[in-house]
């Protein structure tokens, strides 16, 4: 399979994302992680998904921090655009510590870069991914350790990861402000 270069873009710090990503010709191709899902009605809200290239304008927006990519971050994966959708969707609400359903912000490259400096990120979060880059002026870093592949991948090759779950110290971590470790 052929790998990707996908950005991550929260559309609520974005509003109006998705639409210029096409009007613009800005991505290669784009979609709403929550198109399709239950939370349907606010997919341009969501996180948005875009593949792009490093000459596209995307690219410029996103090394000028601008709409439609501010605070927004890139990734390598060779998912194509549905089947990441559902990679993602699947990471987007995971379990807290009292069994509370919880919405993780992973569009928004400041609440994963507060994730990766604190190690809060839930395991098997990064499974399937082979490069990450919080900002566009940062070299892609592998998010090792890679770990094997959960029991219940499927047979195309496709992580399909346990539920996750937060506990406190992850919360903390990845919420707004500075937490000790």
């Amino acid at each position: 399979m052929t790998t990707h270069q996908w950005m991550m873009i929260d559309g609520a710090l974005n509003p109006g994302a998705l639409g210029s990503l096409y009007a613009d010709n800005a991505a290669i191709e784009a979609i709403g992680v929550l198109h399709g899902t239950p939370h349907k009605a606010i997919a341009q809200s969501g996180p948005i998904l875009a593949r792009f290239e490093d000459d596209d304008p995307l690219a410029v927006h996103w090394r000028n921090n601008a709409p439609p990519a501010r605070h927004a971050w890139a990734f390598d994966c060779d998912l194509g655009l549905y089947a990441l959708a559902a990679f993602w969707y699947r990471r987007l609400l995971p379990t807290g510590p009292m069994g509370q359903t919880l919405w993780l912000r992973y569009a928004d490259a400041r609440v994963m870069e507060r994730g990766q400096r604190h190690h809060a990120m839930p395991r098997g979060f990064w499974q399937g991914i082979t490069g990450v880059r919080l900002a566009a002026d940062q070299p892609a870093w592998s998010p090792l350790p890679q770990e094997p592949r959960p029991a219940g991948a499927a047979r195309d090759g496709n992580p399909v990861p346990e539920p996750f779950a937060l506990d406190a110290r992850q919360m903390a971590a990845l919420a707004a402000g500075e937490v000790s470790a």
